[in-house]
């Protein structure tokens, strides 16, 4: 045997144990549970979610801002007649109607959206 032949025998054996592994954990505890496992423990990292916002912060703030572009406003009402991927849900889309060197002002885009409060 060569030394190749070991590393590629050593290789092979770790590529499956890895491929192997997370089939031996979802059969018996099943997909969903795994899932639901693996996101609650990383939505209770408190630093995560901070670094998290931080990162998002920064890539909003690399973003050129423009009169009449349209900003999403946050609202965080949790809209139940939306979809949970509808950005909708928690979000207002907005029009920027003035950019200043530190700050911009946005209006809703139209009366029924500013006014419509629930669905």
């Amino acid at each position: 045997k060569t030394v190749l032949q070991d590393d590629l025998w050593w290789c092979t054996f770790c590529t499956a144990i890895a491929l192997l592994i997370p089939g031996v954990v979802v059969v018996p505890f099943g997909r969903h549970r795994v899932s639901n496992f693996l996101s609650n423990r990383f939505d209770r990292d408190l630093l995560r979610s901070q670094r998290d916002g931080a990162f998002i912060a920064e890539l909003l703030g690399s973003v050129p801002v423009q009169v009449g572009q349209t900003w999403w406003l946050h609202h965080g009402r949790r809209e139940q007649c939306y979809d949970a991927l509808d950005p909708r849900r928690n979000w207002e889309p907005t029009l920027v109607i003035s950019v200043e060197k530190e700050t911009f002002a946005v209006q809703p885009l139209s009366e029924d959206m500013s006014s419509r409060r629930s669905c």
